[in-house]
């Protein structure tokens, strides 16, 4: 499962920060080198999971954002709804 875990966007006009993970599946050398290219850093990562963080500018993230749910990644809300 690939999941948005996390979107802060300070008041004081510093960072955009997005956490993800990827769980539930196995890790592959694509995916590692896709989240590297687009800027994320790992905090944890193993066989079957792993979350990263990516900090920049909005725009910046906004558009990563948008790459990875083109790439199966979504709030639990929104996989939730399409569930049921």
């Amino acid at each position: 499962m690939r999941q948005f875990i996390e979107f802060t966007n300070p008041q004081d006009g510093g960072p955009v920060k997005l956490e993800i993970a990827v769980y539930a599946e196995t890790i592959n050398s694509n995916l590692i080198d896709q989240l590297i290219k687009k800027g994320f850093v790992f905090t944890s990562i193993d066989a079957d999971s792993l979350r990263a963080v990516r900090e920049a500018d909005y725009d910046v993230v906004m558009k990563s954002m948008k790459e990875l749910a083109s790439m199966g990644f979504a709030w639990n809300e929104e996989r939730r709804k399409n569930e049921i």
